[in-house]
């Protein structure tokens, strides 16, 4: 199944955009190919809980925090696992505050209830069932 972005047709949204905006379409000109994808082999959870590390931070530094927690667990991913097994302080010392903390590990409950959707049946629902869901 095709995610919205896949779906988009993105000269028909670059050229809607350029003519909206001479400025912004002298840019559009001018600025790289729009290469976003989605990676499917991420979970749900993977990817919520690279969410969480990186709001409020810059790509870089949530970059270097989420590569920080996965060595620490000597792997390209973290599993719920992990996140129980790990003391607060660890989680700290690769640079997650205590509030993100608490937030993964509440993300880390839900996921190991069965609670959290797997990405098929997040693709059939709308924005605010995802939200109610997660929520």
């Amino acid at each position: 199944m095709k995610t919205q972005i896949e779906r988009a047709n993105i000269k028909k949204v670059k050229d809607y955009l350029s003519n909206k905006d001479k400025k912004l379409g002298e840019f559009i000109k001018i600025a790289p190919e729009f290469n976003l994808r989605i990676n499917n082999l991420t979970s749900v959870y993977q990817a919520l809980i690279e969410s969480i590390i990186s709001q409020q931070l810059s790509g870089k530094a949530a970059y270097s925090i989420y590569s920080k927690l996965c060595k620490l667990y000597n792997n390209n991913t973290v599993r719920p696992l992990d996140i129980i097994r790990s003391e607060d302080d660890e989680l700290r010392a690769v640079g997650i505050s205590r509030p993100k903390i608490s937030a993964i590990r509440d993300l880390t409950e839900f996921e190991l209830s069965g609670r959290l959707p797997e990405l098929k049946k997040l693709h059939k629902m709308s924005d605010s069932e995802i939200i109610t869901n997660l929520t």
